[in-house]
């Protein structure tokens, strides 16, 4: 049984000038991740997205009418079921706010806070300064709420970083596990190695970035049963809409052999106003997906009880 759930965000990092010139396919798996993959999941949630909540545009479509600001957090709680919370990239809000944010969701939302700047941008990530443990403390407050929390890198962050890193991933290990989103080529060259069999080892996922201009950070690393892609719309909604159905066809498999537990899809759109149409296109996707492959396994049942099918 398949779960969905909703988020969105902001992106200008890679973006294309000429998106209809750029060839989206998608690269294959790496055959020994899927190998790796633990097996046996128990089911599967899908978190589809956004980054922003304060979005005027949304109301009377994604929001009810006349909704006031002050009960935009509320009103994206009851579309959406997760946040990707790029404030927490720029300060550590006060525990009041972030219980104020907790109290304005249902019981089951989650937030997805994106790790400070002065820590994913400073040479010691934070460790000398105080700033990561004070950063690790602030997720604590979000108590069941907390969802899948990340750290991204600056396009300059290159391997050559690799034994800080490393160091700096089993130190918040200890704490909470993340996801890791790289910028810098070289991390997804052979030297990038050490780190993926570590992140493998701890179960942390890579984060996948499917924008027009960087093909490059389509990796195709699966390194945790979690997934996580930030999908960076082209602006041409056709076109998207293919790269979105690719991407079903590419997870659900997985989804069938039980190897992935969350599925993060993170939606940006430079115009936030289409942002939530985009999010439940993805979501209409899945779910097609989801029926189609229930009448096959019917219609395998009717013709040969005795069959089993595996995929993947």
């Amino acid at each position: 049984m398949l779960t969905f759930q909703i988020l969105s965000f902001t992106m200008d990092f890679g973006h294309h000038s000429m998106p209809e010139m750029v060839e989206f396919s998608l690269p294959n798996w790496n055959e020994e991740d899927l190998q790796s993959l633990r097996m046996g999941q128990e089911k599967t949630q899908i978190f589809i997205g956004s980054t922003t909540w304060n979005q005027a545009a949304w109301v009377g479509n994604t929001y009810p009418m006349e909704t006031p600001k002050t009960k935009f957090l509320s009103a994206y709680g009851e579309s959406f079921d997760t946040l990707e919370l790029n404030s927490t990239h720029y300060n550590i809000p006060a525990e009041t706010v972030i219980h104020n944010w907790c109290e304005k969701v249902p019981q089951s939302f989650k937030f997805c806070p994106k790790a400070p700047q002065f820590i994913s941008h400073r040479k010691d990530l934070g460790a000398q300064s105080g700033y990561l443990d004070l950063y690790l403390e602030m997720l604590t407050k979000f108590e069941d709420k907390l969802g899948c929390p990340f750290i991204q890198f600056p396009p300059y962050f290159k391997s050559e970083r690799m034994e800080s890193l490393k160091k700096w991933v089993e130190y918040v290990h200890k704490k909470q596990a993340h996801a890791i989103e790289f910028r810098h080529e070289s991390w997804f060259e052979a030297q990038g190695n050490q780190l993926i069999f570590l992140l493998k080892k701890l179960n942390w996922p890579l984060v996948i970035t499917d924008t027009s201009g960087r093909r490059d950070l389509i990796h195709m690393r699966l390194t945790s049963n979690n997934f996580i892609i930030r999908f960076v719309a082209c602006g041409i909604v056709s076109l998207d809409h293919q790269r979105l159905d690719e991407w079903v066809e590419r997870l659900y498999p997985l989804i069938i052999s039980q190897q992935l537990s969350n599925i993060y899809f993170f939606m940006h759109d430079p115009d936030h106003y289409t942002l939530p149409d985009m999010a439940f296109y993805l979501k209409s996707a899945f779910q097609k997906r989801q029926i189609e492959v229930r009448k096959v396994l019917k219609n395998l049942h009717d013709s040969d009880s005795q069959h089993q099918l595996k995929l993947f």
